[in-house]
Formats: C-alpha cells, structure tokens, sequence
C-alpha cells in the first residue's frame, strides 16, 4: 500500500516530529529515496464500519441522522434522531 501512494502524500508519514515537515518539502515533492524515510511510520488500518451518524448544527436548530449497515439489504438504512 505505501509504494501506491503519490509521493507528495508519502511526505506525510516521513516525519517522526509530526506535524512539522522538513521545510525542504514545503515547497515541492520530496524524491523518491526521501519518501522512502516514511515507510517505517506507515500502516493500513482496515475499519469495518457497522453504525455512524451524521449531524448538522444550525441556528434555527439542529438536525441529526443515524445509519445502520444492513447486510441483508447491502445497504445502508437510516432514521432521524432527536439532536
């Protein structure tokens, strides 16, 4: 997975002082040796996700939602809930 992505986005994981990049990067992609320096603070992290809920603030009020994965239906199913 981590030789997949562009180098600029590798830049991202080759700092172990995060979130400061090397101000050599700042400006342009770092080469392909620099991003290699990024391996070591990389991994996949693979979520299963079952339930998430969604919620919009307003000044007139405030409306929320909330999803359920259905394996039967492959879908996902919602309802409105009080905020």
């Amino acid at each position: 997975a981590y030789a997949m992505l562009e180098r600029d986005w590798s830049s991202d994981v080759c700092s172990s002082d995060l979130p400061n990049l090397p101000t050599e990067w700042m400006d342009r992609k770092p080469t392909l040796e620099a991003s290699e320096s990024g391996r070591a603070n990389f991994c996949v992290i693979e979520v299963i996700l079952s339930y998430m809920e969604w919620l919009e603030l307003g000044f007139e009020g405030h409306t929320r939602a909330g999803y359920r994965w259905s394996e039967e239906g492959n879908q996902w199913k919602g309802c409105w809930l009080e905020p």
